[in-house]
């Protein structure tokens, strides 16, 4: 293959990768056009490959629709690139986290998809129905992640930047389709921080009873919605398997593209859309629900599921 194949290749696989970041919202060539200012035609040109795109034209469309343009040149299926939001720090970094996030979360529910959630621990979304689940959760990664201030400084605080954010998050994740897999330790890692916590003095006994409120209500609030949520057009499944092999990681199936989200040093993720990958994650969730039981299929294990996992918080 000469050098200008070569680079028609590249450029081929370039606007098919835009394409599918496209969503349908507006026209390619258009985009393409006012971002890189040139006509309607040229830009066209440049779709077919009958014009060249410049080095600057590449980085420009790469930057507006988030494209790693080294993915284009690596040599295999086997070998890709994946995107780690900035590592969290400090409030600032969540608050930016949790509002790209739900961005990108509304985007991906406004195309047919399906979305698929491991949950080892409890899901991140779900600490965000309740001002004290929120005020526990941030301060266990502010805490963790952060330098100089533990976990009782952060508990006490919560600015109404952050609090907006996380609605705003827990909004964009009620939007989807759900299909998450659970089990009966998908509430341990929860109990166990509550009880570390109070054990080292930063946590208050009423703090703690007041959390084990609130988590009681949660589980009421998921078992009643699983089946509520169906009736109005926006399935949440939950399956209950024995056991969870994988860490709490997401996957988002649209026509036109997957995301997987792979869950490391608490609240970070890498994200990743490499096609043959998520394709290797769905077959694993797939796997997993075949061989777990559905709670919104059967009323006796469901209320039996979630009374088991508020026992864990009724006897503290």
């Amino acid at each position: 293959m000469g050098e200008n194949e070569k680079l028609r290749t590249i450029q081929a696989k370039f606007f098919s990768v835009l394409r599918n970041k496209n969503f349908g919202e507006e026209r390619l060539a258009t985009q393409v056009a006012d971002l890189t200012g040139v006509s309607q035609s040229t830009a066209y040109k440049k779709i077919r490959c009958d014009s060249p795109l410049t080095a600057r034209e590449y980085m420009m469309l790469s930057s507006h629709f988030g494209v790693s343009l080294d993915a284009l040149v690596l040599p295999s299926d086997t070998d890709f690139l994946v995107r780690r939001p900035n590592y969290i720090r400090s409030e600032k970094h969540i608050i930016e986290y949790l509002s790209a996030t739900a961005n990108e979360l509304k985007r991906l529910s406004s195309v047919p998809h399906d979305f698929y959630y491991s949950a080892r621990d409890l899901p991140v979304f779900l600490f965000f129905t309740s001002e004290p689940l929120i005020r526990f959760k941030i301060a266990v990664w502010l805490s963790e992640l952060s330098e100089g201030k533990d976990f009782s400084h952060y508990y006490g605080i919560i600015s109404r930047d952050l609090l907006t954010a996380c609605k705003s998050f827990y909004n964009g994740y009620k939007a989807l389709n759900r299909t998450e897999i659970w089990s009966q330790n998908t509430m341990d890692n929860l109990a166990h921080q509550i009880k570390y916590y109070n054990e080292i003095g930063q946590l208050k006994d009423r703090e703690v009873n007041e959390l084990n409120t609130e988590i009681i209500k949660l589980l009421d609030f998921v078992m009643l919605n699983m089946k509520q949520s169906e009736e109005d057009g926006k399935p949440w499944e939950i399956y209950e398997a024995d056991f969870l092999m994988m860490a709490s990681n997401g996957l988002v199936l649209t026509p036109k593209k997957s995301v997987a989200y792979i869950s490391y040093a608490g609240i970070n993720y890498l994200r990743v859309e490499q096609n043959e990958f998520c394709k290797d994650l769905e077959s694993s969730f797939i796997k997993q629900k075949a061989n777990a039981t559905s709670l919104v299929a059967s009323r006796k294990s469901r209320v039996l599921f979630f009374n088991q996992l508020k026992q864990r918080f009724q006897d503290t």
